[in-house]
């Protein structure tokens, strides 16, 4: 994967470029901190993925985003922001973009979201979900670009994967049982799974990692 990075926070910029550029699979994370350095950015370099902040020092990140579809259609744009504003989403969901994530995301939830939008499943935050009543629209695996999945259900995903039963995600994440169960069962249904090793299989092929599985002990 290509990687563009466009924000003005050079602090959180650096810091999220460097774990992205130890994966494996990510060849160049290019990064911008405004809207003018972002388009002479596109210009130099087709991307696979750009990863844009809303509030930038001159012009929106969304009308960048706007910019990047027409220059670089394939170009896919998740958005990644401090604050989630209920207008803000609602302007980048009439753009198109493939994901809408919170600046709070573990850096290694965000890799794994890249990799999902890259394979053509977008990705929002709950709170998105939350506040716009996104419905699922498909649940034809990878190759249906309107699969949502959230990081939430995506760390569950990964721990499943790992070989834990719903009650270690539950202790791991922080969360009840019965909302790692409802987790699962969503995942599933988005995913048209229906056991735990179907899962681990999905996980490690579509999201390029392999998982450490749990000590025997």
């Amino acid at each position: 994967m290509k990687i563009l990075m466009v924000d003005d926070h050079k602090v959180i910029v650096s810091s999220l470029a460097q774990v992205l550029q130890e994966e494996l699979d990510i060849a160049t994370v290019d990064c911008a901190d405004d809207y003018d350095s972002a388009v002479i950015t596109l210009a130099q370099r087709a991307f696979d993925v750009a990863v844009v902040d809303v509030d930038l020092p001159t012009r929106s990140g969304l009308e960048f985003a706007r910019y990047c579809f027409d220059q670089q259609p394939e170009c896919k744009i998740v958005i990644l922001t401090g604050m989630l504003d209920r207008r803000n989403i609602e302007q980048a969901m009439q753009l198109g973009v493939h994901g809408y994530l919170v600046k709070t995301i573990d850096p290694r939830d965000l890799v794994s979201c890249l990799r999902l939008v890259y394979r053509g499943i977008n990705v929002f935050d709950e709170g998105v979900s939350s506040l716009l009543g996104i419905a699922v629209a498909g649940t034809d695996g990878v190759t249906d670009s309107h699969t949502l999945l959230s990081p939430q259900q995506l760390r569950v995903l990964r721990n499943v994967a790992r070989g834990m039963t719903n009650k270690e995600v539950a202790r791991e994440m922080g969360i009840s049982e019965k909302t790692a169960r409802n987790y699962l069962a969503s995942v599933f249904e988005k995913l048209g799974l229906q056991r735990r090793s179907e899962a681990a299989v999905w996980y490690t092929q579509n999201i390029g990692e392999v998982p450490h599985t749990l000590d025997s002990a």
